[in-house]
């Protein structure tokens, strides 16, 4: 790619991004607005009445969108600096509440990639051929200047051939997927083996190949419950069947184990960044939602963060503002 070496991508973070080199890691609480924390200690820099979700952070700014308007604010402070509405081009099929980004910085262009699954949404029953014409995978490219403000659309990025290959039910980004995912130039999937047993099946990791699929690196028997991290290359997976397990966490590029991570009731949202796993848990009776932190080379817990509770009615809506000065 040209100008490959120029690129700069995000980092994931649970529900949001981080910036390894400043220190500073951003997300969307689970009442809806973003916060910005310290990445090395957890310890809280700011909360911004912005709602939406982190998709890049970099160069002194982060970028939350929340469809179809995104925010770019400042790191160090969260402040507001500029808004926009998205010329997010969506069929009637799909909702702007599904639609994931992936962002990428080259130079003062920031590349905002967009996918959204459509979705058949009456209430009659409807031949198979007209549910599939529905539930089909859009997608397209936003190109934002960051020094004039200017946004236009340009040409989607290619979707892998793999992509609707059937799939094991996996979570990523909180939402149960069967779709196979990628790791970079990798396309991997969990499907069942097909040299199984009768009463002896088993879930295998698989990667894409010359155009075959083959069977690599650790495989689990169900009931499983497997999760993708947002960049797609570390799996987690834990037993759900008495006695529940710790999670396992796969590196999928080496195709090997990293560590086992004790469980904790409600967590979601993991993502890996360095040598630290960084997950949410839901809030229980007598316990609060939290944000953590584990070092995988010992499995213990570096840092715990309590977040807001969830709101009643969701997040409020973008603030409404000009360009900073």
């Amino acid at each position: 790619m040209p100008g490959a070496k120029n690129l700069i991508g995000a980092v994931a973070f649970p529900r949001g991004v981080a910036d390894p080199e400043a220190d500073l890691a951003c997300f969307e609480n689970l009442a809806g607005f973003v916060e910005g924390i310290e990445l090395v200690s957890g310890k809280r820099r700011w909360r911004s009445p912005v709602a939406g979700e982190p998709v890049f952070a970099a160069r002194g700014f982060v970028i939350v969108v929340r469809p179809p308007q995104a925010c770019r604010l400042e790191a160090e402070t969260g402040r507001l600096l500029d808004e926009h509405v998205l010329p997010l081009d969506l069929p009637p099929v799909a909702e702007p509440s599904n639609v994931q980004f992936t962002a990428h910085l080259r130079g003062d262009l920031l590349g905002l990639e967009w996918r959204a699954d459509g979705r058949y949404s009456g209430g009659a029953p409807v031949p198979d051929e007209i549910r599939r014409g529905f539930e089909r995978r859009f997608g397209g490219v936003i190109e934002w200047d960051l020094r004039t403000g200017a946004l236009r659309t340009g040409a989607a990025g290619a979707a892998p051939t793999e992509d609707d290959l059937p799939s094991w039910p996996y979570r990523q980004r909180g939402v149960w997927r069967e779709r196979a995912w990628r790791c970079g130039e990798l396309t991997l999937r969990l499907a069942a083996d097909e040299s199984r047993t009768a009463g002896q099946e088993s879930i295998s990791l698989q990667r894409a190949e010359g155009g075959a699929l083959r069977s690599t690196g650790p495989s689990w028997a169900p009931p499983i419950e497997p999760t993708v991290t947002p960049d797609g290359c570390h799996l987690l997976v834990r037993r759900t069947a008495p006695p529940a397990g710790p999670w396992e966490v796969v590196d999928v590029r080496a195709a090997r184990e990293l560590a086992r991570v004790p469980y904790r009731e409600g967590s979601q949202f993991p993502a890996i960044i360095g040598a630290r796993l960084f997950f949410m848990t839901a809030p229980r009776p007598g316990s609060p939602a939290a944000l953590h932190a584990v070092d995988l080379a010992s499995c213990t817990e570096v840092w715990q963060l309590t977040l807001d509770p969830p709101m009643a009615r969701g997040a409020p809506p973008l603030p409404r503002s000009g360009p900073a000065p």
